[in-house]
């Protein structure tokens, strides 16, 4: 099983991650299904962009492993549309693509991509790439979730003292109050001491 630890120590497995493969080629896929079952994660394949964009709302993966040359829709257009979506654009993209120009690969990363493995590609470095994009995304997932458990506890305090605040000012004003009346009910029996 692979895990990666933050700083206090806390162990984030990948397996059961989700992956969603976008590749039309049956071999290229039959070559990932491989590589990504040997580290346990959750598959899902789609064999053209369309497709991919349908599932990836309600699949919600915690990464994408898309290929460029698709029917219909590039892999180029399906990054930005993901990219361009509020509740999708966290996910990372990592092209897996025959396309080696320099201005491709570029592209790539232009539009979103994370990472950029060319084919033939190696499986150990595809295992590497793809470990690290997920370990990333489990730690991110974790800040999110700590982040959001610290804004709770700081309302928390914030509405403790607001109450701590009113309990502690009641005894004041009651104070004040009696201070007031005995200033009127008794000020022409108090000397100048008195009433100080």
């Amino acid at each position: 099983m692979f895990e990666v630890s933050d700083q206090q120590g806390n162990c984030h497995s990948i397996a059961g991650m989700k992956v969603l493969v976008v590749e039309d080629k049956v071999v290229n896929l039959s070559v990932l299904m491989k590589l990504l079952n040997e580290i346990g994660l959750n598959i899902t394949i789609a064999p053209d962009g369309e497709v991919a964009l349908n599932l990836i709302p309600k699949l919600k993966p915690d990464l994408i492993l898309l290929d460029i040359m698709l029917p219909e829709m590039d892999g180029f257009e399906v990054c930005i549309k993901v990219k361009a979506d509020e509740a999708t654009k966290n996910i990372p993209i990592i092209f897996i693509t025959g396309k080696t120009d320099n201005e491709d690969i570029m592209r790539g990363f232009a539009v979103g991509g994370v990472d950029y493995i060319t084919k033939p590609f190696n499986p150990n470095e595809t295992l590497a790439r793809v470990q690290t994009q997920l370990k990333l995304q489990a730690v991110t997932k974790q800040l999110i979730e700590n982040s959001k458990r610290l804004e709770e506890s700081n309302r928390e305090l914030e509405d403790f003292c607001s109450f701590v605040s009113h309990d502690l000012k009641a005894p004041l004003r009651k104070i004040m109050y009696f201070e007031g009346r005995l200033s009127e009910e008794c000020s022409e029996l108090l000397d100048e001491t008195g009433e100080k």
